[in-house]
């Protein structure tokens, strides 16, 4: 609600709760003015400093790519030969001068030294040449492309329709909505989580195994530290923007939540970069989302464990993954069975709101489904360049056994999760929550050893469609700030809305 800027937010609450009435409690979360100072801190200027570098690093690393390719251009030229897609720094093809009795040395461009090399890494132009490079390449898993981009999409949805029902929408339109049982596909987005878990399986084992038989060797230090790197610069930048800038480039009533998004940040950026976010406080945590990295390190701290028996004796390893697998499967229906626990996700009685706490993002109560990736990334690697034999009688059940049990994941507890529907039965609740995660991943699992074993027809031909292949390199950094986006998308929105400016009870 606009008013002039001599009423505070007292006032108007005043104003407004004598217009109601008593039956009508009215709160005002915030109140500002165009004229509001924005005072910046001493951490404001260092993180603007920093993004200042690194930009002033892509603009000179870029001009020097720039330049080099020019150079290779020109040089082309004096030597008679077409332009040919090479190494920078590399020396050109020799080639004839124009005439083929001249055996003259032609003319070298020296390699860029190690500080050039390392300006170039920043080159806009060759990173975004690399991103919508579309070349298929020998061992790769094409269609994890296409699941890996719409998964993500489902995570997407799955948070813009609880961030809308938060704020924008009462109780009872969310209701009303989820009692469609079409919505269950958003009720049940945290199912998208499991399909990264069992790709994250898939690709550790199928990688690792592949460069074991390759090399033969193992480096502890070096396995952890490059992961570590590779997970750890983007996500310290995206805390680093939240704790700082993010709550300036936004205004409104409603925008003070982003202050408090801000303050945690500020608090427990560390557990984030420790990736212990999910067991310590996970509900101060800075960045919501990212339970799930913290969950997929832990996991890949005790990865060789099961890796290594794989690589050093395989029958063994297979049998000793098949019992961790069993093992931590029964910790999890023990879980629902001890606790009492639901049987579905999505908190919609109010009973369950301290579910997420007790199973949800623990590695312990997520590893079935990731270890089913493992199992799947092996046998990936031991049928690699070999060609599997499959009958229609053999193939077909796997893929009707695939879709029905999807879809029973995703659409099978519609009559339970409402409030006024019946409570489930423990047998169903331990049945269905300790199961149904497992059930996925395997769905999935199927799916991905039909399309690279060449029966997954139609299906593997979109999911390998070669447009998939650059959104699907995008989506970490669109897992990393999806969340901020759709926080200030929402709140944007509200502006359009004027009855949103006011809480009303």
């Amino acid at each position: 609600m606009c008013v002039p800027s001599s009423c505070s937010g007292e006032d108007v609450v005043r104003g407004l709760q004598l217009l109601l009435g008593g039956k009508v409690s009215v709160s005002a979360l915030e109140s500002t003015t165009p004229e509001d100072s924005v005072e910046f801190t001493p951490p404001d200027r260092a993180v603007i400093t920093i993004m200042a570098l690194f930009g002033g690093l892509m603009v000179a690393g870029t001009a020097l790519d720039l330049h080099y390719r020019g150079l290779t251009r020109r040089l082309m030229t004096v030597l008679q030969l077409k332009p040919c897609t090479c190494v920078l720094g590399a020396d050109p093809p020799a080639g004839r001068r124009g005439d083929a009795s001249d055996t003259s040395q032609p003319p070298r461009r020296p390699a860029p030294g190690r500080p050039q090399q390392a300006l170039l890494a920043f080159s806009v132009y060759t990173n975004t040449q690399k991103l919508l490079d579309t070349t298929p390449r020998k061992g790769t898993l094409a269609c994890l492309h296409g699941i890996r981009f719409f998964s993500m999409t489902w995570v997407v949805l799955g948070h813009s329709a609880s961030g809308a029902f938060s704020t924008d929408y009462s109780p009872m339109v969310a209701l009303d909505w989820a009692n469609n049982p079409l919505f269950e596909a958003v009720l049940n987005g945290t199912l998208s989580v499991d399909t990264f878990f069992v790709l994250s399986g898939v690709l550790l084992a199928h990688v690792f195994c592949n460069v074991y038989q390759k090399t033969g060797q193992f480096n502890l230090p070096v396995f952890y530290i490059h992961r570590y790197l590779r997970l750890t610069a983007p996500l310290a930048f995206i805390i680093a923007f939240s704790a700082t800038w993010f709550s300036y480039i936004g205004d409104g009533p409603l925008w003070s939540l982003a202050k408090g998004s801000q303050s945690r940040c500020q608090e427990n950026w560390w557990k984030d970069l420790l990736y212990v976010q999910n067991i310590v406080d996970f509900k101060r945590t800075c960045l919501g989302p990212t339970w799930y990295l913290a969950v997929d390190m832990q996991l890949f701290v005790f990865s060789p464990l099961v890796l290594l028996p794989l690589v050093w004796r395989p029958v063994l390893g297979v049998l000793w993954l098949c019992a961790v697998t069993v093992g931590f499967l029964v910790l999890r229906v023990a879980i629902w069975a001890v606790d009492d626990l639901p049987p579905v996700q999505f908190e919609l009685r109010p009973e369950h709101s301290d579910l997420f706490d007790r199973n949800y993002k623990y590695p312990w109560t997520r590893c079935t489904v990731w270890l089913v990736g493992i199992g799947l990334g092996f046998l990936l690697h031991k049928l690699r360049d070999r060609r599997v034999t499959l009958k229609p009688w053999q193939y077909l059940p796997g893929w009707i056994a695939a879709f029905a049990v999807g879809i029973s994941v995703v659409y099978g507890m519609h009559s339970y999760q409402m409030p006024w529907d019946p409570t489930p039965s423990k047998a169903v609740a331990v049945a269905y929550g300790g199961l149904h995660r497992l059930a996925w991943g395997l769905a999935v699992s199927w799916i991905i050893f039909a399309c690279v074993t060449g029966y997954g027809g139609v299906i593997n031909t979109f999911l390998s469609y070669p447009g998939f292949v650059p959104l699907s390199r995008l989506t970490y950094a669109g897992y990393l700030v999806h969340s901020d986006v759709l926080f200030f998308g929402l709140r944007c929105a509200e502006l359009t809305t004027p009855t949103s400016h006011i809480a009303a009870k």
